[in-house]
């Protein structure tokens, strides 16, 4: 079982074919605001186990210091507040990812993210989202003497820009898989809702569609927090199973092979949201040789309104 990167990167199959001519726009996301500051998912199965912890902060578009994408359009905030995402992940062998990445609050448009692994394999990587794609900044260390000193020591580097292949449709913008639960939450979609985003794997662009299904039952267990009071949440609760599938844009087969890199699930995942406070509180899929994976929340802290 891959659980290399959790709650984080999508990462999917190889295109084919030419764009569909774009949908209405009713299958584009309206984002709102989430009723989380704080998540923390735990996954274990078998000897493995795994965390991440996603915090969340609107801060205003103007102080956020974006990079320049040398001889590319960077892609803006639309005026609203910028979210942005810290996700800090617990992965097998010692390994640690911190990232950060900065989206537009109103429509999830990824603006840029940066990300450092510690452990076995340290690594420093960096993205400034553009009209077309994305510009990538890579820091290694050369050799395993080098990974012991500092980062800003390390002189492999190297940086360039992907672009989506096959273009993406007029007037849409890529999100950041690492924002898929801010994006899941903050669509506050109901039974028989659906989004849609488009992703980068390297090069391929993909097509990410959000499912709501029919209301049911989820027995959970997690602490909950607001304003310093503390509860446990204990019992059987309403919950939407969000569908999240993943396909190449334009079609092509092989979406049941889909690597997710999320939690080692691959093909396609569901996250059940909480119905009364719009809050995930599981996500389920498959791994490769382990079979059914189950991600549990384990503590959230609300934010200080409810926004529903």
């Amino acid at each position: 079982m891959k659980l290399r990167h959790a709650l984080a990167v999508l990462v999917f199959l190889p295109v084919a074919g030419a764009l569909p001519a774009d949908e209405p726009a009713a299958g584009r996301a309206r984002l709102g605001a989430v009723a989380w500051q704080e998540l923390r998912f735990e996954a274990q199965k078998w000897l493995l186990s795994a965390g991440t912890v996603t915090r969340v902060e609107l801060v205003p578009a103007a102080s956020v210091a974006l990079r320049e994408a040398p001889g590319h359009e960077g892609t803006q905030p639309g005026g609203a507040p910028v979210a942005l995402l810290s996700i800090e992940s617990r992965l097998p062998f010692g390994r640690v990812e911190v990232t950060r990445t900065w989206l537009d609050a109103a429509t999830g448009a990824a603006l840029q993210y940066e990300k450092r692994l510690s452990g076995r394999k340290p690594a420093l990587r960096a993205g400034r989202y553009t009209t077309a794609g994305v510009f990538v900044w890579r820091v290694d260390p050369a050799g395993e003497s080098e990974s012991r000193q500092p980062p800003e020591t390390w002189t492999r580097r190297r940086e360039s820009h992907v672009a989506a292949q096959p273009a993406l449709p007029a007037g849409e913008r890529l999100v950041d898989s690492y924002a898929l639960l801010y994006l899941v939450s903050a669509a506050g979609l109901g039974p028989g809702g659906e989004a849609r985003f488009f992703n980068l794997s390297r090069d391929r662009l993909i097509e990410l569609r959000l499912t709501a299904r029919e209301r049911v039952e989820r027995r959970v267990h997690f602490e909950e927090s607001r304003g310093g009071v503390v509860r446990r949440r204990t019992g059987d609760v309403a919950v939407v199973p969000i569908e999240v599938s993943a396909r190449p844009a334009g079609g092509g087969s092989g979406g049941d092979d889909v690597d997710l890199a999320f939690m080692g699930l691959r093909g396609a995942l569901t996250v059940f949201v909480e119905a009364a406070t719009g809050v995930p509180v599981a996500i389920v899929g498959r791994a490769d040789t382990v079979g059914t994976v189950t991600v549990r929340l384990e503590r959230v802290t609300l934010a200080d309104r409810d926004p529903r």
